[in-house]
């Protein structure tokens, strides 16, 4: 039994799953640390009850194997120095008969032994196996083995497994961690920051050995990141310790079999045996996988296997040094059976690592856009990249391959010399699908520029049918036909599900949001943007600008659901994401978003601004109505909570001059009479909207005008009629989940809902999700705002006295209480003692 060494890393969790069953099997390649930790385990605890024999090729002669097993336990502290089991030459004669009074000495023990047979791969002779199989068959309970080794013995183990009397540990429980890597490696002096770590974990398959090697090798490296870069396929000390101890123990062709599968990351058995030319290649991978010594089966697919990572790494940089020509003919071979097999990334990868710039330039003429469509740009890039920049230059089909992956990525300055290229490079006779794909490139360009797409011809390819359809949806969106837009991009979508292009199906879901958002429809506007959202992340792609209107519209339904804090998150992402796409459009609306949540948070003076200068910055940009309303009403709004009335009227005149909104017209002058003391005129033009058509922004007009009217009712002690109205704008909010309104109205308002709580009908359980919101808003956004004095100066100016008669009040100077109402005044975003009393009562701090 081996010393441990120094550095040696414990692996208790690994400890305590040897010895339990009646046989171990602890199966991996060379240099997983088998015979470490069972050296490990033994000297935990069990070194008295273990036989340790570590096994040769000489060990195949029975008599030999024999002597060495009843050696070690006669070794064993716990076999008695009378049993049978001390004799130190078995007898000759009859095998079977020999084996049969081992059995019965090792059943008179009184106390368990375990046998630890160490290399058990060096075992191959039929008769030393067969006895020891026998053993196995007839094993008394005083007797537990341990077999170790780089394959297993052709043993009954498959029934011991199913009778539960079988621990299997394999090189998939070997693996070091990246935890116990960190450990092995400062125990060297090498400490990795976590990318780094990660990244050799990977490389090395958590392999103790490799990992070992690389600590070694490490201290004296002068570029770590370029060791690390390749590690596997260079290190001396690796390739010398695979060289001797893994491959020298296997013959020429299974080598050269091994050589030839690895430049694939995967293989199945048709692929190994186009790559090896060997007819049995299913079985040599099946026989090399039961080994469990140099290949596994690959969990993402069935029937594929992969050859560990160090090894395949090994492998392919012999390959690149020693037989060139050979690597090639293999990426090749593999180029073209991945493309017989519809995986275009694969097979792109394979041609580009061959140079064989024809093959790659072909591949990308009949998949890119479908690579791009499904989200793996990366796989278009690398191939264009293969290509050469002057064959895609000198290629119109390819120049404009390369301006839609610029424009996926939302960076359309960069198109702009790829689409001049493809218009220098253009053919006299272009053809329809050529055609096709300038038209849809240019859409798209367009429509990320911000601009309507136009015409897009769909073309012959599969790909390219749903793509013309979201485009041509897109543009009804952009000239406001929303019914036509939805029927094109619903079909578009379901098309794009059938041929599993989740990357245009982001974009469907995205554009679908933004239909269902100028339909008003804010709850379905939610859940298609979240669709979105989720697309993307599965596909590596939540970082796509392209996404930034997705994420704009989820700000929107948690600002609408009273949910700043998200909104002010949503805004931030969607900035983000756009990052410089030439989108006034889209700035416009994150600065709405932005602002409004600002206002919505108590920051009103900052919120306002932002509003304003996000109107100031828009200019002549036209705009849907739809959009266009929704910013003026929270601005409008916004101003007359600041006593601001210059500033709302500005608001009502930029966006009378933009659209023709009848309701919402009604809806800010009610708000402006209600504001200004002339309750009947408001309260007229609060019914006109509530009980006429549903104006642009649909029901959230009509929330608010019944809000508005409730509030109304309520001065005018009216109650019965304020209960109605408010049920009435509970039953418009629900389906869309509109909250703000509620939150925005009057705090009697508030207070009415707070009271009439179950008497709301089916209305009641959203009445009580409001109310628990508006709860929740009131305490953060009150919590620690002002002062213990300054809220004893705020409850005096609701009052009809001076600030000298409040000073007198308080026995404090005049010049004092102002301060304390300058800071206020901060405090709530306001400029005047009305605005203050306002914002103070919806903040619930009066």
């Amino acid at each position: 039994m081996p010393q441990l060494p120094a550095g040696f890393v414990a692996r208790p969790a690994l400890r305590e799953l040897l010895g339990r069953a009646a046989v171990t099997s602890v199966c991996a390649p060379a240099g997983y640390g088998k015979t470490l930790l069972l050296a490990d385990w033994v000297r935990a605890g069990n070194e008295r009850r273990t036989a340790w024999v570590r096994l040769d090729a000489g060990d195949n002669d029975p008599e030999r194997f024999w002597s060495s097993v009843l050696t070690a336990l006669a070794r064993c502290a716990a076999v008695p120095a009378n049993s049978a089991l001390r004799r130190p030459v078995p007898p000759g004669g009859d095998p079977a008969s020999f084996v049969a009074e081992v059995v019965n000495a090792l059943d008179e023990l009184a106390e368990p032994v375990w046998l630890v047979l160490d290399d058990v791969q060096e075992l191959t002779a039929v008769s030393t196996l067969h006895a020891l199989a026998t053993l196995v068959r007839h094993q008394p309970p005083a007797l537990n083995l341990v077999f170790a080794g780089r394959s297993e013995l052709p043993l009954p183990l498959p029934r011991l497994r199913v009778e539960g009397r079988l621990t299997d540990l394999t090189a998939a429980e070997l693996r070091f961690s990246a935890e116990e890597a960190d450990t092995l490696l400062r125990s060297a002096g090498v400490a990795l920051d976590a990318g780094e770590l990660a990244g050799l974990v990977e490389q090395t398959g958590g392999w103790v050995a490799g990992l070992r090697l690389a600590a070694r090798s490490l201290p004296a490296a002068p570029d770590r990141e370029a060791f690390l870069a390749c590690f596997a396929g260079e290190d001396t000390a690796v390739a010398d310790y695979l060289g001797d101890e893994v491959l020298g123990t296997l013959t020429d062709d299974v080598r050269e079999f091994l050589s030839a599968i690895s430049v694939c990351d995967t293989v199945t058995p048709p692929l190994a045996g186009v790559l090896s030319g060997r007819a049995d290649a299913g079985l040599l991978l099946d026989e090399l996988s039961g080994r469990r010594a140099l290949v596994t089966a690959a969990r993402a697919r069935q029937q594929s296997y992969r050859v560990h990572p160090l090894l395949r790494e090994h492998l392919r940089a012999g390959l690149r040094r020693q037989r060139p020509q050979r690597a090639v003919a293999l990426h090749t071979a593999a180029a073209h059976w991945y493309a017989s097999h519809a995986r275009p990334r694969e097979a792109i990868d394979h041609a580009g690592r061959a140079e064989d710039t024809g093959v790659v330039s072909e591949l990308l003429r009949e998949e890119a856009v479908g690579l791009l469509l499904r989200g793996d740009r990366r796989a278009v890039l690398d191939g264009l990249a293969a290509a050469g920049q002057g064959r895609v230059r000198a290629d119109a089909w390819l120049s404009l391959v390369a301006a839609l992956a610029d424009v996926e990525a939302g960076d359309p300055a960069s198109a702009e010399p790829a689409l001049a290229d493809s218009e220098a490079a253009w053919p006299e006779h272009a053809g329809a699908e050529l055609e096709s794909l300038r038209s849809l490139v240019l859409a798209t360009y367009a429509l990320v520029c911000g601009r309507a797409p136009g015409e897009a011809e769909p073309g012959g390819s599969p790909a390219t049918r749903p793509w013309a359809a979201l485009l041509s949806g897109c543009g009804l969106l952009h000239d406001g036909d929303l019914a036509g837009a939805r029927r094109g991009l619903t079909e578009a979508l379901r098309t794009a599900r059938e041929r599993d292009l989740g990357y245009l199906a982001m974009h469907c879901h995205t554009a679908l949001g933004a239909v269902s958002a100028l339909e008003g429809d804010y709850a379905d506007m939610a859940g298609s943007c979240a669709a979105a959202v989720a697309i993307a992340a599965e596909h590596g792609r939540d970082d796509s600008p392209l996404l930034a209107p997705a994420r704009l519209l989820l700000g929107f339904a948690a600002l609408l659901g009273a949910d700043a804090r998200a909104a002010l998150r949503h805004a931030a992402e969607a900035a983000g994401a756009a990052g410089e796409l030439p989108q006034a459009r889209l700035r416009f609306l994150i600065d709405v978003l932005t602002g409004a949540a600002l206002t919505d948070r108590g920051r009103h003076a900052d919120g306002l601004r932002l509003l304003h200068d996000a109107r100031a910055e828009l200019g002549e940009v036209t705009l849907l109505p739809q959009p266009a309303v929704l910013a003026a009403l929270m601005e409008y709004r916004a101003a007359l909570r600041l006593g601001r009335e210059a500033h709302a009227r500005d608001v009502r005149t930029w966006l009378l001059a933009r659209v023709t909104a009848p309701a919402e017209r009604a809806l800010l002058g009610a708000w402006w009479q209600a504001t200004h003391g002339e309750p009947a005129a408001a309260r007229r033009m609060a019914e006109a909207v509530a009980e006429g058509d549903r104006g642009v922004l649909g029901d959230l007009t009509r929330v608010e005008a019944r809000l508005l009217e409730t509030a109304l009712a309520l001065r005018a002690r009216e109650r019965t009629r304020a209960r109605r109205c408010l049920a009435s704008a509970l039953t418009l909010a629900e389906p869309s989940g509109l909250i703000l309104p509620f939150a925005h109205a009057e705090p009697t308002v508030r207070q009415l809902l707070a009271d009439q709580l179950g008497g709301f009908g089916s209305a009641g359980p959203f009445a009580e999700r409001v109310h628990r919101a508006l709860a929740e808003r009131e305490g953060v956004h009150a919590e620690g705002l002002l002062t213990g004095r300054e809220h004893v100066v705020l409850a005096r100016l609701g009052s009809h006295q001076s600030l000298s008669e409040v000073a007198s009040g308080l026995s404090v100077s005049v010049n004092t209480v102002k301060t304390h109402v300058r800071a206020i005044y901060g405090k709530l975003g306001v400029n005047n003692r009305r605005a203050a009393v306002v914002a103070a009562r919806e903040l619930g701090l009066t």
